[in-house]
């Protein structure tokens, strides 16, 4: 095969918004060396018309792909040394079905188990490539997280141990606190995101929200408390409301 390739589009999407029509998508040893409205060709470059569009790869924000059953420790429930980096396989058929789909970047997350689960891992689908070791510390803000056989066992508790973690932090905790690692906050309900936010606020904490289909409903006080919200994946026939918000 040749080591370069053209692509012309009939739509190529930017990722700063702007939009190609039509574009023209060059590479070189499988890499992408330009992109343009009208670039030259070179001569020994082999030519795919695509009468469609081309966008750059897709990011999911937020999977367990991998070995998920690698992803959970039910011994303890705070464990800010486990990385998912170390536990899950590069090798596994789910990266190679992401890939298919357009998706180039995965960041895995541990399961929304545990009031800590550790930290999440971003990873290319391309081989398993770690991108980035440590990219969140996980905390669960949900009932899932709490168990009856385990302390804590209510969202008292589970804010009382959370906010002792951070009095002297240490570790992935002494990185977040200092806003070097950002939280994944792991919710389900309207409350868990209150607590969240409330959570956030009171410590300064940078991060993101997952869980909360209706997220969109309490837009001020995420935006007041500075945090993001990883919204998705959405189904054909999701609700209006789960939509909207």
């Amino acid at each position: 095969l040749a080591s370069r390739l053209a692509i012309r589009a009939d739509r190529v999407l930017l990722g700063d918004g702007r939009v190609l029509a039509p574009g023209v998508i060059l590479t070189e040893e499988g890499r992408i060396t330009a992109v343009g409205a009208d670039l030259s060709i070179p001569e020994d470059a082999i030519v795919v018309v695509h009468k469609g569009t081309a966008s750059a790869g897709l990011i999911a924000l937020h999977s367990h792909s991998g070995s998920p059953g690698e992803m959970r420790d039910t011994t303890r429930t705070v464990l800010p040394e486990a990385r998912i980096a170390s536990a899950f396989d590069p090798a596994h058929e789910d990266f190679e079905s992401a890939m298919e789909a357009g998706i180039t970047s995965l960041v895995l997350a541990p399961l929304p188990f545990s009031l800590c689960g550790g930290t999440s891992t971003l990873v290319k689908t391309s081989g398993g490539i770690v991108l980035e070791r440590e990219a969140q510390l996980s905390l669960g803000f949900s009932a899932q997280s709490l168990r009856n056989d385990r302390a804590p066992t209510s969202f008292g508790g589970a804010l009382a141990e959370l906010d002792r973690r951070l009095v002297q932090p240490e570790g992935a905790f002494a990185l977040a606190a200092k806003k070097k690692l950002p939280i994944l906050f792991e919710v389900t309900t309207r409350e868990d995101v209150l607590r969240a936010v409330e959570f956030a606020s009171r410590h300064e904490l940078a991060g993101s929200i997952h869980g909360a289909a209706w997220a969109g409903e309490l837009a001020d006080p995420i935006k007041s408390a500075g945090l993001s919200v990883i919204c998705g994946p959405f189904q054909v026939g999701e609700a209006r409301r789960d939509l909207l918000a």
